[in-house]
């Protein structure tokens, strides 16, 4: 059974790590991004049925329901597409671009 502190972490879309500390995972924004940069219908079905050389022949969801970084794989989604750079952050002029790692 979960604890309370569990159910919320995933509802906040954190997780737990070692010694009960928090570290955000950024889900709501590659979410955002896909459907910003996709569209919400053709994004989502991307993101669960395409095939990704860079994600070692996974899906981008499968990848993330591994534990793979929302960054890494947006990045790896956008270069299998040919998102060119400037493309890849949506019309969100605030919006800063992560660095790849």
């Amino acid at each position: 059974m979960r604890s309370s502190r569990d159910a919320w972490c995933l509802v906040l879309g954190v997780v737990s790590v070692g010694g009960g500390r928090l570290v955000g995972v950024r889900y709501r924004e590659f979410w955002d991004l896909v459907d910003d940069v996709l569209g919400r219908a053709q994004g989502r079905v991307m993101v669960a049925e395409l095939v990704v050389g860079g994600l070692d022949g996974r899906t981008a969801q499968q990848a993330l329901d591994d534990g793979v970084d929302p960054r890494d794989v947006w990045h790896a989604l956008c270069d299998e597409l040919d998102v060119p750079d400037p493309q890849r952050w949506g019309t969100d002029v605030h919006r800063q671009a992560p660095p790849r790692r």
